[in-house]
């Protein structure tokens, strides 16, 4: 059984609500994309980061709003989505890009999200949301 339309376009929805959750320091927006024991895994030069659960993902977000400048500065871009799955449960790829503006430069970063999500409670949710930062 293939995807339907309504669930591949909720699921982009879904990306997009983290996006705007995650570029709005939005804790409990954030951790909502999110299944309750959903895992985030972050993987960039810095090393690698996880936040396992609804609480340990608001503090991510927490952690990162209290840096100077660090998400209200910039945008989170997804694009090139690859959704594959039944009613129940589905994978997502895409690009990410992140641009970055401050006073002093501007930048931007490319990766790519790999996820695993569900549909148990009625709503699309990342079980799984993998990403991976390309470096230089």
């Amino acid at each position: 059984m293939s995807i339907s339309t309504s669930d591949r376009m909720e699921i982009l929805e879904l990306t997009a609500r983290y996006a705007d959750a995650l570029d709005n320091a939005d804790p409990d927006g954030f951790a909502d994309t999110f299944a309750a024991d959903g895992i985030m895994t972050l993987d960039r030069d810095a090393g690698v980061i996880e936040a396992h659960g609804t609480d340990s993902l608001r503090r991510f977000i927490l952690s990162i709003s209290k840096q100077p400048k660090k998400l209200k500065s910039g945008r989170h871009f997804n694009t090139n989505h690859i959704v594959e799955g039944d009613g129940r449960a589905a994978t997502h790829r895409c690009y990410l890009r992140y641009h970055s503006i401050t006073d002093e430069a501007a930048s931007s970063v490319t990766g790519d999200y790999q996820d695993k999500l569900s549909k148990a409670t009625g709503r699309w949710k990342f079980t799984e949301r993998r990403i991976y930062v390309d470096r230089p």
